[in-house]
């Protein structure tokens, strides 16, 4: 999988204009207008990697994860909520 630097970015207090793409075959910075590499001749835009099984299971236990933990706050949080919410309409 190619990745895409755009710019500008400061390094260290300097401007750097970023304008590459690596190739995955060979790891070579290539300009970013450039199809194929013009090290190893790989297809720089036919390169990216389709999603895997583990980063599909990995991104659904984030979510399951998130699910949880929100469900669980909710739970903590429904009687003092309650109760401070019946506190205010009691006054």
């Amino acid at each position: 999988m190619f990745y895409l630097m755009r710019g500008p970015f400061f390094i260290s207090g300097h401007l750097v204009e970023c304008n590459t793409m690596k190739c995955v075959k060979c790891g070579k910075d290539n300009k970013k207008n450039e199809l194929y590499c013009k090290f190893c001749g790989e297809n720089l835009l036919a390169t990216e990697q389709p999603l895997t099984l583990a980063f599909m299971l990995k991104s659904l236990f984030v979510i399951y994860t998130l699910i949880f933990l929100s469900y669980m706050l909710y739970l903590a949080l429904e009687e003092p909520f309650q109760t401070f919410v019946n506190n205010l309409a009691t006054k």
